[in-house]
C-alpha cells in the first residue's frame, strides 16, 4: 500500500545539479566580465573628460595668443603705412626740390629707396596680418590633433558601452 506523502522514485539530481553549477559559474564570470567592462569605461570616461578640459585650456591659450599676434600685425600694418605715408611726403619735396637743383641726387634716391622699401616692408605686414587672421579663424594643427584624439576616446566609450550591453543582455 502506498500513502499520501510517500516517495514513489527519485529522480538523479547530479546531471541538474552540475548544469546549475555550471551556469552560476557562468554568470559570475559574466559578472567579473561586466565590472571589468565598467571599470574600463569609466577610466575612458575620465580620459576623454581630461582631454575635452585640456582642449579648453589649448583652445583659450590659442585664442589668446592668436588674437594678440593677428592685434601685433594690425599695428605693425598701421604704423608701417604712416611711416610710408611720412615717406611720400618726402619724397614729393626732395622730387621738387631736385628739379630746382636745392636736393643733391643722393639725397633723392634715398628717399625714393625709403619709399620703395616702406612698400615692401607693407606689403611683408598686410601678409603677417592676413596669416595670423587665418590662424585664428582656423586653429592650430595641434588643437585639430586634440580633437581627433577626443573623437577616438569616445569612439572607444561607445565600444566599451555595447559590449556592456551585449553582456548584461
Amino acid at each position: 500500500p502506498v500513502k499520501k506523502g510517500d516517495v514513489l522514485f527519485r529522480i538523479e539530481s547530479q546531471p541538474f545539479q552540475t548544469e546549475v553549477d555550471r551556469l552560476q559559474a557562468l554568470l559570475a564570470s559574466k559578472n567579473v566580465k561586466v565590472a571589468e567592462l565598467s571599470e574600463q569605461l569609466a577610466a575612458a570616461e575620465a580620459a576623454t573628460s581630461e582631454a575635452k578640459a585640456n582642449l579648453m585650456v589649448a583652445e583659450s591659450q590659442f585664442d589668446r595668443q592668436a588674437r594678440e599676434t593677428a592685434e601685433q600685425a594690425a599695428a605693425q600694418e598701421q604704423q608701417v603705412k604712416k611711416r610710408l605715408d611720412l615717406a611720400n611726403i618726402q619724397l614729393q619735396r626732395s622730387t621738387e626740390l631736385v628739379k630746382k637743383k636745392a636736393v643733391s641726387q643722393e639725397e633723392y634716391d634715398r628717399d625714393r629707396t625709403a619709399v620703395l622699401s616702406l612698400n615692401e616692408e607693407l606689403s611683408q605686414a598686410g601678409n603677417a596680418k592676413r596669416i595670423a587672421e587665418e590662424k585664428l579663424r582656423t586653429g592650430s594643427a595641434s588643437l585639430e590633433a586634440v580633437r581627433q584624439q577626443i573623437s577616438g576616446l569616445e569612439a572607444a566609450e561607445r565600444k566599451l558601452q555595447l559590449e556592456i550591453k551585449a553582456e548584461s543582455d
